[in-house]
């Protein structure tokens, strides 16, 4: 997969492609081939996110290694972001809701003026896809979401979830059949 053109990345996109490399085991155990963005902006997104350490994971890369977040001021926490987190079961569900936790009362409150209100409901909803995925998708996925300050000014959230399971009407067909 040749992404060396690449020269804007968002949450969907990313995940996406992370959902292409968690099909491997469907491809007999065979990675896909990945070269990386050749855009800096692009690539230090994506370690920002948290999708460059599941892209090295998941693909056969070709590339700059990633960057290495203990040299980071921040300590390699990106606050803007709410990181790539991988969702298999029940806890990884609680680890993602407590990360998020924490960074959207940060964020959604302190940076962009939500409620606390509002921040409580946003992580709710987050736990409530990612628990979708270990309820119906038979398969792993993945969450992402980034907060943004709109060209109009006005802040807004993009939440992206992504599974590799086994597909809604199969998740729901003995329920309904």
């Amino acid at each position: 997969i040749d992404c060396s053109g690449i020269r804007f990345a968002d949450p969907y996109g990313v995940l996406v492609l992370l959902a292409v490399g968690l099909s491997a085991p469907y491809r007999r155990g065979h990675a896909w081939g990945l070269i990386l963005p050749r855009d800096p902006a692009v690539l230090s997104w994506l370690d920002r996110c948290g999708a460059r350490h599941h892209i090295e994971r998941l693909f056969i890369v070709d590339g700059p290694p990633a960057d290495d977040e203990t040299n980071r001021p921040d300590g390699g926490r990106d606050p803007v972001l709410l990181e790539v987190a991988l969702v298999r079961e029940g806890a990884d569900v609680h680890r993602a809701v407590s990360r998020i936790k924490a960074r959207a009362d940060l964020l959604l409150v302190s940076r962009l003026g939500y409620s606390g209100l509002a921040a409580d409901r946003f992580t709710v909803a987050m736990a409530e896809v990612c628990q979708n995925v270990v309820d119906h998708s038979g398969g792993p996925g993945l969450a992402l979401a980034q907060c943004y300050l709109r060209a109009g000014g006005g802040p807004e959230i993009r939440l992206a979830v992504v599974d590799v399971g086994i597909g809604v009407r199969a998740s729901l067909a003995p329920r309904y059949a």
